[in-house]
């Protein structure tokens, strides 16, 4: 009678597989399930300074930690080591994105800033000391305007539009003083 029953195979080492897969799928399962019924009323804390995340050459390539200026610092760094893009929450100034170039020098810059109410961008020279010589932002007033600096970081040309939505442009000179307006006044 027991050799016409099929609850155990006739090919004793299917039957071994089969037992020995059951199992491990109950042990797994069961580890799984006790795992996530641990004790969730105390909140799970990773604490550091900085974190660090390497390449599998043991290069950073990521860093997430608090620098010496106490700026909350998220860097993407190249395989060079050269750090090219800058996510940062100074504390006592604006929070922006940087994006640098091969000599570690910002490009462009993203920044959510006191002069311009929404944020603006800014647009980096190559000199030595990079100045921004052109900016995209908002005013205090909502409005789009945009701005070219020269070498010595004054504003020279403004493109905007008024609070009425009339175009304005204005050349500077390098005083400040407008020296042509065209648009709104």
């Amino acid at each position: 009678m027991l050799s016409k029953c099929h609850l155990f195979p006739r090919d004793s080492n299917l039957w071994f597989r089969t037992v020995s897969t059951a199992f491990v799928t109950c042990v797994v399962s069961w580890t799984l399930f006790t795992g996530s019924r641990a004790d969730n009323s105390k909140a799970s804390v990773l604490e550091a300074t900085r974190f660090v995340v390497k390449d599998d050459q043991g290069r950073e390539r990521i860093t997430l930690g608090m620098e010496k200026d106490s700026r909350a610092v998220l860097s993407l760094i190249d395989a060079r080591g050269i750090k090219r893009v800058v996510l940062a929450a100074p504390s006592e100034s604006n929070p922006y994105i940087q994006i640098n170039d091969v000599d570690e020098k910002a490009r462009i810059q993203l920044m959510a800033t006191d002069a311009f109410a929404t944020g603006a961008i800014y647009l980096f020279d190559r000199g030595d000391a990079p100045k921004a010589r052109a900016i995209l932002g908002t005013t205090v007033t909502g409005d789009p305007v945009l701005i070219f600096s020269d070498r010595d970081s004054k504003r020279r040309v403004i493109v905007a539009l008024g609070s009425d939505g009339t175009p304005v442009l204005q050349t500077l000179g390098p005083d400040g003083d407008i020296t042509w307006q065209a648009g709104a006044k």
